[in-house]
């Protein structure tokens, strides 16, 4: 079925022969449509929906905007490579940005105990894993799990991912 079948099947379908948006825009106005024109351009609604669905995109965009932007500028991250068996403590590797500072973690050190890679039959990497721990500046171990590229690890604030390294 091609699109031109599917529109004409619409109850507000109508062919106007060699017209333009002034004929068109009598064709909606005769149905019941709230018609605008300006420059050759044509707007038209009907009902209340249709006069508050774009101000409801409009808002819903700049909402997502608004959240999008404090929460990059609300947001403490960093990344570090640590070879499996070895530690790097955390607060050295966090970035501080404009609203939001560099928590104090009092030595706290993340620990890969393991790593390992899944693979497909083709030999092409299907997931990465490491087996982390958090610990105290003493040692002692306050958190342990093991997470992939797709699956995170959220100890009190610290959400930490498992990422592949970009060739």
């Amino acid at each position: 079925m091609s699109r031109k079948s599917q529109f004409y099947k619409l109850e507000v379908a109508e062919e106007v022969d060699r017209g333009g948006v002034k004929d068109l825009a009598t064709c909606l106005a005769n149905r019941g449509y709230q018609v605008f024109t300006q420059k050759g351009k044509l707007y038209g609604f009907k009902g209340l929906v249709g006069r508050l669905a774009p101000i409801a995109v409009h808002v819903s965009l700049l909402a997502v905007l608004g959240g999008s932007g404090i929460s990059a500028l609300a947001t403490n991250e960093g990344s570090a490579m640590i070879p499996q068996g070895s530690a790097v403590e955390v607060q050295s590797q966090l970035r501080g940005n404009s609203l939001r500072q560099v928590p104090q973690l009092n030595g706290m050190q993340v620990f890969v105990n393991d790593f390992d890679i899944d693979a497909y039959e083709s030999g092409a990497v299907s997931q990465f894993y490491s087996d982390l721990s958090v610990r105290d500046r003493d040692g002692n171990e306050l958190y342990r799990k093991s997470i992939s590229v797709r699956a995170t690890s959220a100890p009190t604030s610290l959400p930490f991912t498992c990422a592949r390294e970009r060739a």
